[in-house]
């Protein structure tokens, strides 16, 4: 298929990479590079140039799912490109509080490019909560759960003691 309005392009690419986000985000390997933490945000630095980015210093808290050890990290400074955030993302709509997916590079975190499929709202990898009480956090780790039970489920029983 020929597509030849740069509008269009960008909606086809951005419903394809929703679905596979969607799909990714259920799966056992995308936890072990991707976590998701609740976490105090302490600061927010823009840089302009070439890719606009955000960078956030972060003290987390708690991680919700994945790797990232909050026991033995307790400050991490994540970035992320602006074009992932979207055009409307302010920094100031970033409270003192939030769930975060970060993603580990090497020896250093970013924020997810993602829009994760179980992330609230508009699905950004960075969303304000009031507190850990917030039904944002309890809706978006009750989303993981249902999707990671679903990868679970779907996975052909090996242990023989279960047959």
């Amino acid at each position: 298929m020929k597509v030849t309005h740069p509008g269009i392009t960008a909606v086809l690419v951005t419903l394809a990479m929703s679905a596979a986000i969607a799909y990714a985000s259920a799966d056992d390997h995308y936890w072990e590079t991707h976590s998701l933490i609740f976490a105090d945000v302490v600061g927010t630095t823009k840089s302009d140039g070439q890719t606009p980015q955000y960078s956030f210093d972060l003290r987390p808290k708690l991680t919700l799912s994945g790797a990232f050890d909050a026991g033995k990290t307790p400050e991490v400074s994540a970035s992320i490109a602006l074009k992932h955030l979207g055009p409307t993302f302010k920094s100031s709509s970033i409270g003192p509080k939030a769930i975060v997916v970060l993603v580990r590079t090497g020896d250093s975190y970013a924020i997810s490019p993602e829009h994760p499929a179980f992330m609230p709202g508009d699905h950004a990898p960075i969303c304000t909560v009031k507190d850990f009480d917030d039904p944002k956090v309890k809706e978006t780790l009750e989303a993981v759960q249902k999707l990671r039970h679903a990868t679970d489920e779907a996975k052909p029983n090996d242990d023989p003691a279960k047959h």
